[in-house]
């Protein structure tokens, strides 16, 4: 749930230093999608997620943490980047 608090988080914008308001449409369109791609996957998806990419965390570290082989967590951690990118290139396209 953290990782999409972050991600919605992002969805702030400095106007200031903004150059053009497209792109910032843009941008914000796709922190949406990816958000929303986000809060569809399984929790323990999200979990690996947000260890491996917001808290930076070795793979090694998530195991031990999760309670689960290091296998259990490369395995999520792929299924998790495929579906993401399944779902942002259906969105995106």
């Amino acid at each position: 749930m953290l990782f999409y608090a972050a991600a919605l988080q992002s969805l702030n914008y400095d106007w200031d230093t903004l150059t053009n308001p497209f792109e910032a449409a843009a941008d914000h369109e796709e922190a949406c999608h990816i958000a929303g791609a986000v809060s569809r996957l399984a929790p323990f998806y999200r979990e690996v997620l947000f260890l491996r990419f917001q808290e930076d965390m070795k793979l090694n570290e998530i195991a031990s943490l999760v309670g689960v082989p290091l296998s259990t967590v490369k395995a999520r951690l792929y299924r998790t980047l495929d579906a993401l990118r399944s779902s942002l290139g259906e969105t995106q396209s």
